[in-house]
């Protein structure tokens, strides 16, 4: 073990000896400041992933300074990390458990045991706490600030902000770190998902021991945000490290194998597959045109927001956004093949059909899992079209595109028998898979490429398991496979393998696949933060530049075009293309700036229309 290592094991360890204070005493007054008082924690969660079955918790009574009385209390957690706990006589605690957990990576229990505490105020969080890795790491930051004589309330919010700079998120932008939950829809349990999965990440490319290198980190982090609430000094090498690694985080294949594990124990959760994009780098999660049939039509955009709402954008002079007061807690927005229809999905499980005319909804389904243009998932695995009636194939844990993280439509299956199973295409948009035809070992598959002269007669080609592609003859026979770190986004537009397919990495860079040498190979386009589709990238300056390629649908470069000189004088967060030629950016005054363009050539004459977020 290196010395720095050694170092900030103690840190950890020295910290959760500090907690321990006396022990089991029973001398303790109650803090809260009135006799007699008492308080409970109820269904309290241990989440890195969720703790195992008997783990042993303790809480430990904290007086006003935040210093330990004496006075502890012991219990266990059930198979889903939860806890309850009752007759605590002082309105401050630390509560913390070292154990094993369900990883949430690589959908496995963990070969170790890590240590997660949070530091609560039971007049604020006796309901449903989670005590997470973002509650571990602001503790010791929390208990410094009010050693330094701020109050609970200021101590809180400075090592709240100070943990979520780490991640390069807003200050503020979580009410508290201990109500956020992993398994939830809202924008500050994603960046509790991402955080904690980037942590892991990053301890398993650094060590095969990946517990015992997490724990250091973990303390690292703690031990550097202490004492001015900043990581500049033993932690800043994780920072960049840190924030690439939860900006590639496949947010819905980890929620839906969190979801299936939280089931198999007992959970009535419903299993809800969203389409969080992959990175997620604003607000909005998705942007829809009902149709290019009319004019009317391609001047209408539909946006859904993670705050579950669905907006409406009339492309016009002086329109705003138009909240449908019909939809709520939705996560997925698809086309479909009538002009005046959506297909939404909440987080409760239905699905329905919004008629864009009238802007009102019908139920179509209930108990839903993941939805498509073509077709929908049931939670208990059948395959549905959407006049309700079952596709003949195995059941399916959820679906996957030639999209990494945003499904819209079904190109393949992970079979409840975690075998890969690809969708046999009709000629007709929008219509069922008329077949599947089982690849077989492929069960954490998160995105496939087909090839083929056209969509009916298209075979898989290329598989995405992790950061390991497989590729694939016309037979359904591995031929070769490539290793490529934290493949992030995908995109392939073509009718065969070549053209216009293109992943961004890792490293920054714009990938394609090569047909001359039968591997990805890293195009000049670099220093990407996200790759929208196989036409646009942000890159980390803020700017926008148009994916251009020859007329094979190769060689992909991101030259500088004056198409995008309208956004030159804002900073873009985000960007958006939709079918027929729109660009959508988000920018980081709050606005929201869109323009038709018109390929091969990206010509802009078109009218620019600016609005504002709505609040």
């Amino acid at each position: 073990m290196d010395i720095f290592k050694k170092t900030a094991l103690c840190v950890l360890v020295s910290a959760s000896l500090i907690a321990c204070g006396g022990g089991g005493g029973d001398s303790s007054s109650n803090n809260s400041g009135t006799t007699g008082t008492t308080y409970k924690i109820e269904n309290g969660a241990f989440q890195k992933g969720p703790f195992v079955a008997g783990t042993t918790v303790t809480i430990q009574e904290l007086d006003a300074s935040l210093q330990p009385t004496g006075k502890t209390y012991t219990t266990q957690t059930d198979d889903t990390g939860r806890f309850d706990v009752a007759g605590i006589s002082s309105r401050f605690v630390e509560v913390f458990a070292n154990g094993y957990y369900y990883d949430e990576l690589n959908n496995t229990k963990s070969k170790g045991a890590i240590t997660l505490r949070a530091i609560l105020d039971l007049e604020a969080s006796a309901s449903k706490p989670s005590i997470n890795t973002l509650t571990t790491l602001q503790t010791e930051r929390l208990r410094e600030a009010k050693k330094n004589g701020k109050t609970f309330s200021d101590a809180e919010v400075d090592s709240r902000n100070a943990v979520l700079s780490v991640f390069g998120l807003p200050a503020n932008s979580v009410t508290r770190l201990d109500s956020i939950n992993l398994t939830g829809t809202s924008s500050g349990d994603e960046s509790l998902l991402r955080a904690t999965v980037a942590l892991l990440q990053v301890a398993s490319n650094q060590s095969t021991s990946v517990e015992a290198e997490l724990t250091s980190l973990l303390a690292k982090l703690a031990a550097d945000l202490k004492d001015d609430g900043q990581p500049n000094n033993g932690a800043k090498d994780f920072v960049t490290s840190l924030r690439t690694a939860q900006a590639q985080v496949d947010i819905d294949w980890v929620r839906s194998q969190l979801q299936e594990y939280l089931q198999t124990k007992g959970s009535v959760e419903p299993l809800v597959i969203g389409m969080t994009p992959t990175p997620k780098l604003s607000e909005w999660i998705a942007m829809r045109r009902t149709s290019l049939a009319t004019e009317q039509s391609r001047g209408i955009v539909w946006l859904l927001r993670d705050d579950g709402l669905v907006w409406k954008w009339q492309l016009a002079d002086g329109q705003q956004l138009e909240k449908i007061s019909s939809l709520k807690d939705i996560v997925a927005l698809m086309q479909t093949s009538d002009v005046n229809k959506l297909f939404v999905l909440d987080k409760a499980g239905n699905a329905y059909s919004l008629n864009t005319e009238t802007q009102q909804t019908v139920l179509v389904d209930t108990n839903v899992k993941q939805i498509t243009e073509d077709v929908y998932l049931k939670q208990d695995g059948k395959v549905m079209d959407w006049d309700k009636k079952a596709v003949d194939m195995p059941l399916m844990s959820r679906f996957i595109s030639s999209q990494k993280g945003s499904v819209s439509s079904a190109k393949a299956g992970i079979g409840k028998d975690s075998q890969l199973y690809y969708f046999k295409q009709s000629s007709t948009p929008y219509a069922a898979p008329t077949g599947v035809i089982n690849l077989g070992k492929y069960g954490q598959a998160q995105a496939i490429w087909t090839n083929g002269a056209s969509q009916a007669s298209a075979y898989p080609s290329a598989i995405l398991t992790g950061n390991t592609w497989h590729f694939l003859n016309s037979q359904q026979q591995e031929t070769s496979k490539q290793q490529l770190a934290n493949t992030i986004a995908t995109h392939t537009g073509g009718s065969e393998l070549g053209q216009y397919s293109i992943l961004l990495a890792g490293d920054g860079y714009i990938w394609e696949w090569s047909k001359v040498a039968q591997q990805f190979v890293k195009t000049a386009c670099g220093s990407v933060k996200k790759m929208y589709r196989a036409e646009v990238v942000l890159l980390d300056s803020g700017s926008v530049r148009a994916l251009s390629y020859d007329n094979q649908g190769a060689n992909a470069t991101c030259p500088a075009t004056t198409y995008f000189d309208h956004l030159a004088a804002s900073q873009v967060k985000d960007v958006f293309t939709l079918a027929g030629g729109l660009t959508i950016a988000a920018t980081t005054d709050g606005k929201l700036i869109a323009r038709n363009y018109r390929l091969p050539y990206w010509q802009g004459a078109d009218k620019i229309y600016t609005v504002n977020n709505p609040n």
